[in-house]
């Protein structure tokens, strides 16, 4: 499954970005109980594989949450 959703994040009417990496670098969050439904990339970047990522991720601060999973599925971050 994959796909891919554009978010606007408003506080007190202050545009906010979406950091990129999210669901990517695994130090950015803290419940992993989803890990295994994301997908793994065996793709090697200048000799290194690309680590596993969460179902939700972000790739930019575009503001585009990725959602990218092994199986279907409802996902949310909470």
């Amino acid at each position: 499954m994959q796909i891919h959703s554009n978010h606007n994040v408003t506080v007190n009417e202050k545009s906010l970005i979406v950091p990129n990496g999210i669901g990517i670098n695994s130090t950015l969050w803290n419940d992993h109980s989803l890990d295994k439904l994301g997908t793994e990339r065996k793709t090697t970047i200048f000799g290194m594989i690309t680590p596993a990522m969460s179902p939700l991720h972000t790739h930019d601060s575009s503001g585009t949450i990725h959602v990218e999973s092994t199986e279907y599925g409802n996902y949310a971050w909470g």
